[in-house]
């Protein structure tokens, strides 16, 4: 046990606690200055006041030291600095106090408390009320056993405490827990004591780890259930021999340091399986042995749990939190099996979906064809292409039937002619029902299960048969509808994540986010046909990060491109240009633990990180930097037909950095800037992708190798183009008037002659993924490095123009470089 603690690095009227100190004593990684700014930046946020807090250090300090199993936790808590997660865009650790605490070792028992009640309670409120039992206990003992919350409510210690207790806790969750640290498991012996399992309440768990605590040679703890909290929080802390034995066999006995300190917990029977026996008196008693005769220390009468637990740690894929008893007709075989499969037949019907080249890309969105006829422009691809990978849900064993079933169906064709006023009454989810026979099939099955007054009522003031509406009004929470539905949509949200590459979620007691989420994306899908990148990324989010569903808009920028949740983070992969992008696979997530952050120059050789002070942000692109104002001033002269051409390896110097800027309670924005010798620019990352997803068009030419050499004489004007002037003249304007109201006589004659623009050979993705990004239009035309120089021209000439326009536009040809062999990618713009 530490007997003094270490010389104070935190500021803060003499806490008697050196965070800062014991965190750096594990990792050295990160500057001892920028973990108080996180600390300070903590404290202000929460609106903790320096008494208070102190108060709770004084009181916390020492009271528990953990064991070997407890300090193997804290160092995977606080180890790592700071990791490059992409290019420029870094994670740093947490300065918050719940995890910092996690390096001290007078306080770190609060951290391992919090985390070993998260293991089986996602309710905060109960984590924080069983440490505050604990102080009480220890500061002010309560005599004649252990009383219940209500009698502690406003007892002035607890009052003085629950303030700072509540912000430490939530801090614990966001920072620790949710990011994925987890304590140990039980071992399944002890698991498969109880199926359901028993837990001790906030008062009777404080009450008995104080008495637990203290140095008693030996004790016995009798019960007629064996309680799971209680037993993980002594596998964590307590130090010597724990043995528990169940209906008088022991079945697990386990020894920690070399103390000679014996707890025996002795319960009294196995519970059956299905339910345990309700006539049992819950009673617990603690027992000291002091001259081989047997003392009683504590008893305390506990109420048992009804519910089985709600654990607070991340949970695997498709393990959705579900309301109401075992017991209950909705949990039944048969219904379960219907909710699942009805999930897995919405899932297997979106997939399927084809898209179609989208007109624009304003924010990355895929166009996608709900009818089984063939349209024009389309991709030649399906959703389960555009997802990172293939959701496991399809080829789990749930039960369905493999029946081709109806799942999507046009809403009635007398839709457009309901009321305004009565559409307005219709909630999204009643609507969305319309539109997916399958899932009000599922209704159908459960509402006669259920007894509400609802579901025994007429539908009230919409018409019944309108558009299908009428027959499925608003939900009440608690309906078996309602759940069913509710499940459905989790399902369907957690297979969007898993699509999206993750491999756990976070516990979340309100399914709420998710359903909003979902209701969003598949009405997207099923009424505007569209497949919007910000929804599917945030659904995706949601589940992974446990945040609240952020609705998609462009106030502040052009794409969400990351977001942060406590020490948690998910981040676009098309946000790094530095690699080979493609539209398969591109609706994906690069996750990363700890908080997202960039190193910005501060005039000096010196450098200053800057990241999100707030527990939840949105980051949002930038819209393109505009440089026709520089191209109206510094024209660039065309090279006339029959001039040889040279075209070569582009050699220019490039570099890239991000830059943080706020944009609202927390939203920010990332600009990306691009820099020359003779440019500097800001440019949209996500314009790159949107280009890809307008120019899905595999075409070749016919040509042999020999045939893939530039003309030295070309019969067009042709403007010839190095990375650096890529980047200062290529222009960032889809609308044309925008373009003529710069330079008008430019720009109209330009689209009259057709003018080439070609660039030199781009040997690096960074130069390729910008010089895309600049190219700004509606068509595309990709050439895979099968195409001579001349088909290419002739396919850039030829490429469908946008919207059926008649205007001749400027074709820009992109040439990549990828060793002894050429691509090149050619597009039509508007822009100069």
């Amino acid at each position: 046990m530490p007997t003094s603690s270490t010389t104070s690095g935190l500021d803060v009227a003499a806490r008697g606690i050196d965070l800062t100190t014991a965190l750096i004593n594990y990792s050295n990684t990160s500057p001892k200055n920028n973990i108080l700014l996180e600390i300070g930046q903590w404290l202000g946020r929460e609106r903790l006041g320096q008494y208070e807090l102190e108060d709770f250090m004084k009181k916390a300090r020492g009271l528990v030291f953990p064991n070997s199993a407890g300090h193997a936790f804290f160092a995977d808590v606080i180890k790592g600095g700071e990791q490059m997660l992409l290019p420029h865009l870094f994670l740093r650790q947490s300065g918050s106090l719940g995890r910092l605490m996690a390096g001290d070792p007078w306080l770190q028992w609060v951290v391992s408390t919090a985390s070993c009640l998260f293991q089986f309670h996602r309710d905060e409120t109960r984590v924080s009320d069983s440490i505050c039992a604990i102080l009480m206990r220890a500061n002010n003992p309560v005599e004649g056993g252990a009383k219940h919350e209500s009698e502690l409510a406003h007892h002035p210690l607890r009052v003085q405490l629950k303030a700072v207790v509540d912000k430490i806790v939530s801090s614990i969750w966001f920072n620790v827990v949710n990011s994925g640290h987890h304590t140990i498991s039980l071992p399944k012996e002890l698991m498969d004591v109880c199926i359901r399992g028993h837990y001790l309440q906030s008062s009777q768990f404080g009450a008995i780890v104080h008495v637990l605590q203290n140095s008693h040679p030996r004790l016995i703890v009798r019960a007629p259930h064996l309680m799971r909290n209680l037993v993980l929080w002594l596998l964590l802390h307590f130090s010597g021999t724990l043995q528990i034995t169940v209906s008088g066999s022991i079945i697990f006995k386990h020894v920690q340091g070399e103390l000679s300190r014996i707890i025996e917990i002795r319960v009294a029977s196995f519970c059956p399986e299905g339910e345990c026996d309700p006539e049992i008196d819950p009673f617990i008693e603690v027992l000291e042995d002091i001259a081989d005769t047997y003392k009683e220390l504590f008893s305390c009468g506990y109420g048992d749990e009804l519910l089985g637990p709600s654990p607070g740690v991340r949970q695997s894929l498709y393990n959705v939190m579900r309301p109401f008893e075992m017991d209950s007709l909705i949990r039944g075989r048969t219904v379960e099996l219907s909710i699942n499969g009805t999930a897995q037949h919405i899932m297997r019907w979106l997939l399927s979906l084809a898209i179609r080249v989208p007109g624009k890309s304003k924010p990355f969105r895929f166009s996608v064809r709900t009818t089984n006829k063939p349209e024009k422009n389309e991709a030649g691809l399906k959703i389960c292409n555009i997802l990172k990978r293939h959701p496991s849900m399809l080829n789990k064993n749930w039960g369905s039937d493999r029946q081709p079933r109806m799942v999507f169906a046009e809403a009635g064709g007398n839709r457009s002619e309901i009321e305004p006023e009565l559409k307005r009454k219709i909630p999204a989810k009643t609507r969305l029902l319309s539109y997916l026979p399958v899932l009000q099939d599922l209704l159908n099955e459960v509402g006669p299960l259920c007894e509400c007054i609802d579901c025994g009522s007429e539908p009230g003031d919409l018409r019944k048969g309108t558009s299908g509406y009428g027959k499925y009004k608003a939900f009440s929470v608690g309906c078996y509808k309602d759940v069913a539905y509710r499940e459905v949509l989790v399902l369907l949200a957690h297979g969007i994540a898993d699509g999206f590459g993750c491999n756990d979620v976070s516990a979340v007691i309100d399914p709420e986010p998710s359903v909003d989420g979902m209701v969003v994306l598949l009405t997207q899908l099923c009424s505007n046909k569209e497949m919007v990148w910000d929804t599917w990324f945030n659904v995706a989010a949601t589940v992974f990060l446990g945040c609240p569903f952020e609705s998609p808009h462009t106030r502040h920028g052009q794409a969400i491109a990351a977001l942060q949740y406590g020490n948690l983070a998910v981040v676009a992969p098309w946000l790094d240009l530095s690699t080979t992008l493609t539209i398969e696979g591109s609706f994906g997530l690069i996750e990363g633990k700890g908080r997202l952050g960039v190193h910005q120059h501060n005039g000096t050789d010196h450098q200053r990180y800057h990241s999100f002070e707030d527990n939840y942000a949105v980051i949002g692109t930038e819209v393109t930097e505009n440089n026709s104002s520089y191209v109206e001033r510094h024209p660039k002269p065309s090279l006339p037909p029959g001039v040889p051409l040279s075209i070569i390896e582009d050699n220019c110097t490039v570099t890239s950095d991000y830059l943080l800027v706020g944009a609202g309670s927390n939203y920010y924005r990332i600009l990306l800037r691009i820099q020359t010798q003779n440019h500097s620019r800001f440019v949209d990352p996500h314009d790159t992708v949107g280009m890809l997803a307008r120019g899905i068009q595999f075409d070749k030419c016919d040509h042999g190798p020999g045939d893939r050499a530039v003309p030295d004489k070309l019969d067009a004007k042709i403007m010839l183009y190095s990375f650096d002037e890529v980047l200062g003249r290529w222009a960032y304007a889809s609308d044309r008037n925008e373009l003529e109201r710069y330079r008008p006589e430019v720009s109209r004659s330009s689209i009259m002659e057709g003018i080439l623009h070609v660039s030199h050979f781009m040997g690096s993705p960074l130069k390729q993924n910008v010089a895309l990004a600049l190219s700004v239009d509606e068509v595309a035309v990709v050439d895979d490095g099968s195409s001579c120089f001349s088909c290419l021209v002739q396919k850039a000439r030829s490429a469908p123009r946008p919207g059926g326009s008649t205007h001749r536009h400027e074709p820009y040809i992109i040439l990549f470089s990828t060793g002894s062999e050429s691509q090149a990618l050619v597009t039509t713009s508007r822009g100069r």
